[in-house]
């Protein structure tokens, strides 16, 4: 192996060895130690043309020593999920609750929340839902302060649908500044929500939130937990369902 090519390998396997190291199990750190090392591999082919073989080989080496990622846990105790300063959606004593990991920057999240409304409409009595902050995206933040913001004057509701509804505005702003806009204009005296967005007590749930996050393995949103069993797979209507046997089965008990 000639020289350039020897160096070439070199790099390519500390590069992965790196990845392995750091990256832990996240899909979205995957993704980028997989961006990065398709950029290596392709500066290096660009300055040696003669090594693209050798490039797409090391290539495939760095890429199998990233780990896979890995699911979120089940067996959760469920006073890690159900947290009492959490937001809750529904009647406070529910038979069936419904835990999000929810990131209100993420598309994904976007698209369940009509179904997760329509859950709740269909059994207003039966179920709550629980939702819990996971910030994966650089305006995750500033979102989730808004939205504490709003529940401290009651807006929660009404500003969580103001906010998706303009999304693709401010998701790759990190002040949100589309989302603080939307929310004033379904009702929130801004001036207030800002001093209780920068707030110590804020900054504390969020933590807190993050700690459980982790202990969980949440590596993507939405997650859900229906009575502290995880979804699986996600998909509308494995969630519709699998919240329609809770209900049922909470129906069994009470009888």
């Amino acid at each position: 192996m000639g020289k350039t090519q020897k160096s070439l390998s070199e790099r390519h396997i500390y590069l992965g060895l790196f990845l392995r190291g750091f990256m832990k199990d996240s899909k979205k750190m995957v993704a980028i130690g997989l961006l990065a090392v398709f950029a290596v591999s392709g500066v290096a082919a660009y300055q040696n043309r003669g090594t693209v073989k050798a490039a797409a080989r090391n290539l495939a080496v760095a890429v199998k020593l990233l780990p896979p990622a890995t699911p979120p846990k089940e067996g959760v105790d469920r006073k890690i999920l159900e947290r009492s300063r959490s937001v809750v959606i529904g009647k406070q004593d529910a038979r069936v609750t419904l835990v999000e990991f929810f990131d209100p920057a993420c598309s994904s999240c976007r698209r369940y929340h009509p179904v997760v409304q329509e859950i709740l409409n269909n059994h207003p009595d039966q179920v709550r839902v629980i939702i819990r902050y996971a910030l994966f995206h650089k305006s995750s933040d500033e979102a989730a302060r808004l939205l504490e913001a709003a529940r401290e004057q009651g807006l929660y509701g009404p500003v969580l649908e103001a906010v998706l509804a303009v999304q693709p505005d401010w998701i790759r702003d990190k002040k949100a500044q589309a989302a603080w806009a939307a929310a004033v204009k379904a009702g929130l005296d801004e001036a207030r929500a800002r001093k209780v967005a920068g707030s110590a007590e804020i900054a504390e749930l969020l933590e807190a939130d993050t700690v459980d996050v982790e202990a969980v393995n949440v590596r993507g949103t939405p997650t859900f937990y229906v009575n502290g069993k995880l979804l699986k797979q996600l998909s509308e209507e494995a969630l519709e369902a699998w919240v329609e046997n809770e209900v049922k089965a909470s129906e069994k008990v009470s009888i």
